[in-house]
């Protein structure tokens, strides 16, 4: 007999702020995502917008970290893009 286990996926939303918080936030994303990876020893990809819009901004930056907490594939900071990453089974 074959045991299967399903974890579920959480999603977050916070895309885009005005530009005196989203200044606070800027360098600190991959800091606050690394310690959700290291709390719940998960992955993350974090999929974000980028640009302003109605005097709100968002930086982005689409990311994946490892369960450690280490950024392992990113894209440029205010760029967008198509992040590809190879997760090994």
């Amino acid at each position: 007999m074959k045991s299967t286990r399903i974890a579920a996926a959480q999603t977050l939303s916070n895309n885009m702020m005005p530009r005196d918080k989203a200044e606070i936030f800027r360098e600190r994303h991959n800091s606050v995502r690394g310690e959700r990876c290291r709390e719940t020893g998960l992955w993350l990809i974090s999929s974000d917008v980028t640009g302003e819009r109605d005097g709100r901004i968002a930086w982005g930056p689409t990311a994946v970290l490892n369960p450690e907490g280490q950024v392992v594939a990113q894209l440029p900071l205010e760029e967008p893009g198509l992040l590809v990453f190879d997760f090994l089974a």
